[in-house]
């Protein structure tokens, strides 16, 4: 599902069974604008990573300053995540691995 935010195109969510890597793919590649630049948040998958590359898309990390997540007890989650007092919410989000879609924010 994609639809328009901010001006860019954007991936809201999405899903594939292990297998259908190339699949997705190539249907991402049927959404990508004349611009080249479609936002989406790419759950950690190395199989799909590849895929999308073959496809001809190219991947780059983006900041989100924008991220919904945002920590209410942080000495306790970070105590519990083992990462040094301090750290911020982006740290303890990689490193607990959460994920969440665009469309999610709606």
């Amino acid at each position: 599902r994609t639809t328009r935010l901010s001006g860019f195109d954007a991936l809201m969510e999405y899903a594939v069974r292990p297998g259908h890597e190339e699949a997705l793919a190539a249907l991402v590649t049927d959404h990508v604008p004349e611009d080249g630049v479609l936002l989406a948040r790419i759950h950690p998958d190395a199989e799909l990573e590849r895929a999308l590359a073959r496809a001809g898309l190219e991947l780059r990390e983006v900041p989100d300053r924008s991220a919904m997540w945002r920590v209410l007890d942080a000495p306790r989650l970070l105590r519990l995540a083992g990462l040094p007092a301090g750290s911020d919410d982006a740290a303890l989000v990689a490193e607990l691995g959460l994920h969440y879609w665009l469309a999610d924010r709606f």
